[in-house]
């Protein structure tokens, strides 16, 4: 299981215990339609995944992390020490 990167108002990951009973075991692809801090996806990790927000940054975000993670590990990193 992976830590969300950042928070997000409305997260679910204090809610995951309450709802972690009805999410099928076996799935071919997971798909997220309300993505915030993506919470969900990063504890069940699947595979195959179709991730969606209106929060247009934030999409952006989540695919500038995709494309180029280990600079943006970096930078997180430096941010993190700093403050």
């Amino acid at each position: 299981m992976l830590n969300p990167v950042l928070k997000y108002r409305g997260g679910k990951s204090r809610e995951i215990s309450y709802f972690e009973k009805y999410i099928p075991k076996k799935y071919d692809r997971y798909i997220e339609p309300f993505l915030g801090g993506a919470a969900l996806f990063f504890y069940l990790e699947p595979e195959k995944a179709v991730l969606n927000d209106l929060n247009t940054g934030l999409v952006n975000f989540c695919n500038q992390l995709k494309s180029f993670y280990p600079e943006m590990r970096k930078q997180l990193d430096e941010l993190q020490s700093e403050y």
